[in-house]
């Protein structure tokens, strides 16, 4: 399945475990589409450890966005994702890599 391109399975709830760190803005932005056919969103991400510039774009498979010091956050620009509540739930180091891995919750209906 191409989560950019195919239709997702319907449900209320997905879960996307370090996927959009590897997709460019455009396919981002395609998915981003979908998730508003959920009630939840469970979204794990790889991001640095510190300061950092949010959706820096990439050009998909090639590795991910913390070689830019980025990181995506749905609810910045440009994808301004909208959701009734956004909850973080975990950050925990990136077991043998740099950076962390953040877990957020976020309830769209």
């Amino acid at each position: 399945m191409d989560i950019a391109r195919d239709a997702l399975p319907s449900g209320d709830c997905a879960i996307l475990r370090q996927v959009l760190q590897h997709l460019s803005n455009a396919e981002i932005k395609s998915v981003i589409e979908k998730l508003y056919d959920f009630k939840y969103i469970t979204l794990t991400g790889h991001l640095p450890e510190e300061d950092f510039e949010h959706n820096l774009d990439i050009i998909s498979g090639q590795g991910i966005r913390l070689k830019k010091q980025s990181g995506v956050e749905l609810s910045a620009p440009p994808f301004n994702f909208k959701a009734k509540e956004e909850k973080h739930l975990l950050t925990v180091p990136a077991p043998g890599f740099k950076g962390v891995l953040v877990t957020t919750l976020y309830q769209v209906k």
